[in-house]
């Protein structure tokens, strides 16, 4: 029985590819082709896990904390993958695995010569798969994902720190280090890119790439896509979730499920899902690796000139109507509003008004600078995001077990409110829905005790005359 290592690396349709192999489990094993049961899941996760030094979440969720331990586990896993090939290999031409973590995971040559020793014992013959993808987009779709995670910082602090030193990105230390344990020859490496896939498609690529003579025919093909990038909106908006409620353990299990569920409910805004994720210059990246990628290309991919990022460093910024930016401040508030706590929960005219006067206040002070008129889209992407870093850190500290905001954001709120109160073109009642959501943020506050007073009495004077 021969195997198929297909390593990654990672953000290259893995997880598509995975769960799409499985979702054709059956399909495949006519095809004589066999996925393994013991190792995890449709990503193969547990055989790099056998094979890894160092603790991770995999290793912390399986409560794995020593090196004893580690080995032990280890050998547990490596057995029970032994003994299931020994029960198929009479059924099966070619046992697949899948898993991105082999590449992530094993990143000197011991532990990748220690993983091919253990495949000899029980394969015939083992081929290594790897897909490669220019390193500008690779560091785009992680910056991505890593925000469906913790990532609090912005996407330039991230990328001004990627280096051909980081070995997830060095694609040709990866290549030089699967070649040179399993040789050059049993090693097929592919630039991921649709343009060059067989068929357009990274599965029937991947078919191809087994055995010249496989093909779809029976299976499915209609899994879809699975991890898709943020939005440039979305992504302003999960950074602020992850700034305003850090997911971290020193800030307890509340925070991870506060930040999980706001997340959520976020993902399912449509107006949330537009424009790119802005970066003043992206081209250090592909310039910093420009040596090694053309050694790359020299070595492994007959000299071939394609390996180019797909996004453009200099993503155009959107621009919006104030309309648009009121649609979508109010879309935030629905959304989050069912997590705040329950003395602190706005109803909806009061968070609709909420939502005009923020709006108002910001366009009209872009309007003001910049003297565009009226009837123009006058608010930036940038603008835009800033706009919605603000609303969710407003709202955020609301989600905790408090009937209170912090000091500052009550402290805006305050402002917020004494600007409405001079300017004519907004109303008092306007402003009244505003100091009522401070005082119930900060009940004990004088100021915003004082003010809540005097717009009552004003909008009495106002309906006696």
């Amino acid at each position: 029985m021969k195997c198929v290592l297909h390593i990654g690396t990672a953000k290259t349709a893995t997880t598509l590819l995975q769960k799409w192999l499985y979702s054709n489990r059956d399909g495949l094993a006519q095809k004589g082709i066999y996925l393994p049961e013991t190792i995890g899941k449709p990503n193969n996760r547990s055989l790099a896990g056998a094979f890894q030094t160092r603790f991770d979440i995999w290793a912390k969720r399986r409560n794995i904390e020593t090196i004893e331990q580690l080995q032990k586990y280890s050998e547990l896993i490596r057995e029970n993958f032994s003994e299931e090939i020994r029960n198929v290999s009479d059924e099966y031409d070619i046992c697949l695995i899948s898993s991105e973590q082999l590449h992530s995971r094993l990143t000197d040559d011991k532990p990748v010569a220690r993983l091919s020793d253990f495949l000899k014992t029980i394969f015939d013959h083992v081929t290594v798969i790897c897909y490669f993808r220019p390193q500008f987009d690779l560091a785009i779709s992680v910056y991505s994902m890593k925000l469906k995670a913790r990532e609090d910082l912005s996407l330039s602090q991230t990328l001004a720190n990627i280096t051909p030193e980081i070995r997830r990105y060095n694609h040709l230390a990866a290549a030089n280090r699967w070649s040179s344990v399993f040789g050059v020859e049993n090693c097929k490496f592919r630039l991921y890119d649709r343009d060059v896939f067989y068929g357009r498609d990274i599965r029937k690529d991947l078919l191809k790439c087994i055995a010249p003579d496989l093909d779809d025919d029976g299976l499915d093909m209609t899994v879809k896509q699975a991890n898709v990038s943020l939005k440039g909106l979305e992504a302003a908006a999960y950074l602020a979730i992850n700034r305003s409620l850090p997911w971290r353990e020193e800030f307890g299990d509340e925070n991870f499920k506060l930040n999980k569920q706001a997340k959520k409910r976020l993902s399912q805004i449509p107006s949330l899902m537009q424009g790119g994720l802005l970066l003043e210059n992206g081209d250090h990246i592909s310039e910093s690796f420009e040596s090694t990628n053309k050694v790359l290309l020299e070595k492994y991919f007959s000299g071939a000139d394609v390996f180019v990022p797909k996004q453009d460093p200099k993503v155009k910024a959107l621009v919006f109507t104030r309309h648009e930016v009121k649609s979508i401040i109010g879309d935030i508030i629905a959304a989050l509003s069912p997590l705040l706590h329950s003395t602190a929960r706005l109803d909806a005219v009061a968070a609709a008004e909420v939502r005009d006067v923020t709006v108002a206040i910001a366009s009209d002070a872009v309007a003001s600078s910049a003297k565009l008129d009226d009837e123009a889209p006058v608010i930036t992407q940038q603008e835009v995001e800033a706009l919605i870093g603000d609303i969710i850190a407003t709202l955020s500290p609301l989600f905790r077990n408090s009937k209170t905001i912090d000091t500052t954001a009550a402290e805006i709120l305050r402002e917020v409110t004494g600007v409405i109160k001079v300017d004519s073109a907004l109303s008092l009642r306007n402003a009244l829905s505003l100091v009522l959501l401070a005082q119930m943020l900060s009940p004990n506050d004088d100021i915003i005790t004082e003010t809540r007073a005097a717009i009552e009495m004003q909008l009495k004077m106002d309906a006696a005359n």
